[in-house]
């Protein structure tokens, strides 16, 4: 393992630093590059062990790769709260300008009440996160941030706090 490069990423409003051992980390984080910024709000990086850690928590045998990529969101999201910030297990999705944010235990269903919600209203309905968003209060409301994920959409938000009634 070596450090392949420092990339930049920009997530709620926040600059994220990256410090990546692994090339897949910034394949993952596509979507928030950013060129050098003037200031940096969160550094993320992590260790040889912290990524033996997380691979030792597992039944499964996840790649190092994968588990730098656990470890560097981790990071991210420990520092979140400084920012009134944080990482939601739920979706969030828009209708008619509201945002709806919702939470359920894994494998209950989010991805299918989204579904649900698009069969029956169709084109009022814009998922912003189906997966872990990161939510951050700013100017009176909050900013939905999705994490980049396997079969997931990605978007940003900003909705007044009236419109979060689920949050």
């Amino acid at each position: 393992m070596h450090n392949v490069e420092k990339f930049y990423l920009k997530i709620a409003e926040l600059v994220a630093e990256i410090d990546s051992n692994y090339s897949s980390a910034k394949r993952r984080c596509v979507d928030y590059i950013v060129d050098a910024p003037e200031r940096v709000d969160i550094v993320a990086k992590t260790s040889p062990n912290e990524i033996a850690v997380e691979k030792s928590k597992s039944a499964q045998d996840f790649s190092d790769e994968y588990c730098e990529f656990v470890c560097l969101y981790r990071s991210i999201a420990e520092k979140l709260p400084f920012f009134d910030g944080f990482v939601f297990h739920g979706a969030a999705v828009e209708v008619n300008g509201k945002a709806y944010v919702f939470t359920a235990p894994s494998g209950t269903g989010k991805s299918t009440h989204i579904k649900l919600w698009m069969d029956a209203l169709g084109e009022k309905v814009r998922v912003i996160n189906g997966d872990k968003p990161i939510l951050r209060k700013k100017d009176g409301g909050f900013i939905v941030t999705l994490r980049r994920g396997r079969g997931k959409r990605t978007g940003t938000a900003i909705f007044p706090r009236r419109s979060t009634r689920s949050v």
